[in-house]
């Protein structure tokens, strides 16, 4: 978990060097999140419920297209979390809508995901498939830097004992590539 922490404030660092305290400037559309763009990622979570504390950490890339005044985001990642002996690895794919709030940086978005995870308790390991969808905001810090903050719905497909319903909050680091 501390390593969690660690890269968190590592990656924020280097977000802050990356951007230069520089500000947004809008195109003629006052979009500042453009066509093209490139999202390089990381996010994750910390739950403690009745004893038991679950940590998920993500690794994503994505990129924007246009279309009309909402911007589709497709893109993947990997997501590691742990709760007491279970180990999960997913390996997810996502497209998304966002759409920009007034004329500020922030933006609206809805996504659906469907994701492959393996799960594993020492040697015994077997694969379900979460899918779902999730809503939050995108705030770009500069053309190079955003945050995202995002609710996420899972429900586990391929469960044999009981239909399991997952929801999470997740915070999230990006860095912007051809963005300007």
């Amino acid at each position: 978990m501390h390593g969690v922490v660690r890269n968190a404030v590592v990656l924020g660092l280097a977000l802050c060097l990356l951007t230069g305290g520089e500000t947004i400037a809008a195109d003629e559309h006052g979009q500042p999140l453009r066509s093209g763009a490139f999202e390089l990622g990381m996010g994750g979570s910390v739950t403690s419920a009745e004893g038991a504390t679950t940590a998920m950490f993500r690794l994503q890339a994505g990129t924007f297209r246009s279309a009309g005044t909402a911007l589709i985001e497709y893109g993947g990642g990997v997501s590691y979390s742990t709760v007491s002996d279970l180990d999960i690895l997913d390996f997810e794919a996502t497209v998304g809508a966002l759409w920009r709030l007034d004329d500020s940086s922030t933006w609206a978005l809805i996504n659906v995901t469907g994701a492959v995870r393996q799960e594993w308790v020492g040697s015994f390991s077997q694969v379900r498939y979460p899918v779902g969808f999730g809503a939050g905001f995108k705030v770009l810090a500069s053309h190079r830097a955003a945050g995202t903050l995002t609710y996420e719905y899972r429900r586990i497909l391929d469960d044999p004992v009981r239909a399991i319903n997952e929801h999470r909050v997740v915070v999230g680091l990006s860095i912007l590539f051809r963005n300007e």
